[in-house]
């Protein structure tokens, strides 16, 4: 009996070694071999005594069997049985690993097959419907459903398949998926919902499906953002115009009491500004620390935004709640082309904050040293002292920048910006138009006229006719006889 059951393992196992997946998938439906009949093929929780040692693992694809798994078996259950090489059939590993790769394929057959033959049960599901809605595979989710998956499962991170699916703009998906979940609201572990992961990505096709359905898209996470705060660190305009044109508050406030035009003006998010200020958006209120969205494009550097907000009605001596200018931020972070652009408008270089520093100080302190150089070009006091006494040179001391300050001090390193600008003045006094290229640039603009079409009507001027050329006693000379209109006719002709 024990070796006839042995034998009938045998011609199974050598038959699996020239099957592709479906042939297997055929023939375990079919088979009449028992699972008492087969060794214990689990690979992990094996009975006592029964050692596996897996050499090779195996993946299978529709119709292409790449390398055959070969596991060694010692049994030591009976003395009947001595130790040999097997090779076994489909493990449990490769079945989980089948199913989840038909459910990214988007093969409902094989999903339909493998999903009632999986042993790993809920776990190896679970992957699979993760890999269906990532993948954006509405039918081989559909049959997941109808095998009792549970739709609201969670995955690392506490994201629900709502959020996977926006992540993806998987919008058929999101559909099929919010007809079976239970809370459509669930949040992961930000506090954020499919609303806010829409938002974060751009996603306006999930962002409507998930409005139409019911889904509150105001809610906040665990940081007090909004899906407007995300859609605004990341330039999505027309996530914030759909949620203003549905009556939406797209101006509140997180727990730091910044609200989007703040976080659009940190991120560099130019297009949102722009939709802010159609919106009558307020672009110079403050945050909880004073700042406005101008400090915070200072004081990340972002010279677009900056400008954009200067324009429309920014102030750049505005302070923040430590007495900072636009300056001093752009300064203290080594904004270097926003501190050039700031200087060349005008902004005071020597201004005070609370503690007696100036932006020379702040960027002593911090290391700039390109950004001190361009303080020294515009005028900045190496003498002023702040509430500690110290100049800007002691700063840099104290905190650990004395050489390259004192290099930029004596312009071995310059801004750039300022440099640029001094070889550009320097190449154009060198490079002086003479009288006559000064004289003929006058006389262009003087003789220039308009490419305009001139309506008015000309004044056609009276023409008389010349009179034809006549030689005296020969009468009116022939019409086409230029010789002899010319030169008059020959002696003797």
């Amino acid at each position: 009996m024990e070796k006839k059951r042995l034998s009938k393992v045998q011609s199974f196992l050598e038959r699996e070694k020239t099957m592709t997946y479906h042939e297997k998938m055929t023939l375990l439906e079919t088979s009449r071999v028992s699972s008492s009949e087969v060794i214990d093929h689990r690979p992990f929780g094996l009975n006592s005594g029964l050692m596996v040692h897996v050499k090779a693992n195996v993946s299978f694809s529709n119709d292409v069997q790449d390398q055959a798994p070969v596991r060694t078996r010692t049994m030591t259950q009976g003395s009947k049985f001595t130790t040999s090489s097997l090779d076994a059939h489909a493990s449990v590993a490769d079945t989980t690993m089948d199913l989840v790769e038909a459910a990214a394929k988007g093969d409902t057959e094989m999903v339909r097959k493998a999903v009632s033959k999986n042993p790993y049960g809920s776990k190896g599901n679970d992957q699979a419907m993760q890999k269906a809605v990532q993948y954006g595979q509405t039918e081989a989710l559909q049959e997941l459903l109808n095998a009792g998956v549970d739709p609201d499962i969670k995955v690392q991170g506490g994201r629900t398949m709502l959020h996977e699916a926006c992540v993806g703009g998987h919008n058929e998906v999101l559909k099929l998926l919010l007809i079976h979940v239970t809370d459509m609201d669930a949040t992961n572990s930000l506090g954020q919902t499919a609303c806010h992961t829409a938002a974060y990505h751009g996603e306006l096709g999930c962002m409507k499906v998930l409005e139409e359905a019911g889904a509150d898209c105001s809610l906040q996470d665990s940081k007090g953002c909004s899906p407007c705060h995300l859609a605004a660190q990341h330039n999505h305009p027309s996530i914030l115009n759909f949620l203003l044109s549905k009556g939406m508050d797209i101006e509140g406030a997180d727990d730091n009491g910044r609200r989007p035009q703040h976080v659009a003006a940190r991120h560099g998010a130019l297009e949102c500004l722009v939709l802010f200020l159609q919106s009558d958006c307020d672009t110079t209120v403050e945050d909880g620390s004073g700042f406005t969205a101008g400090h915070h494009a200072a004081a990340k550097d972002h010279l677009d935004c900056l400008r954009f907000l200067v324009k429309h009605g920014s102030d750049k001596e505005v302070r923040e709640n430590h007495g900072r200018t636009l300056a001093h931020l752009a300064a203290a972070s080594g904004s270097m082309t926003c501190l050039h652009w700031l200087l060349e408008k005008g902004s005071d270089v020597n201004v005070q904050d609370k503690l007696g520093s100036t932006p020379v100080h702040l960027a002593a302190a911090g290391g700039h040293h390109l950004c001190f150089n361009c303080c020294l070009q515009h005028g900045g006091n190496l003498n002023i002292l702040n509430d500690k006494k110290e100049t800007p040179i002691d700063t840099a001391r104290r905190f650990g920048h004395p050489v390259k300050m004192n290099q930029a001090v004596n312009n071995e390193i310059r801004c750039t910006h300022c440099n640029d600008n001094y070889e550009l003045s320097c190449w154009e006094e060198s490079h002086q138009p003479n009288v006559v290229q000064r004289a003929i640039n006058s006389s262009k603009t003087a003789i220039f006229s308009s490419p305009m079409p001139n309506n008015k009507k000309k004044e056609t001027k009276k023409v008389t006719p010349r009179k034809e050329p006549t030689v005296p006693g020969r009468g009116k000379l022939p019409n086409r006889d230029l010789a002899v209109r010319y030169f008059g006719r020959e002696e003797g002709t």
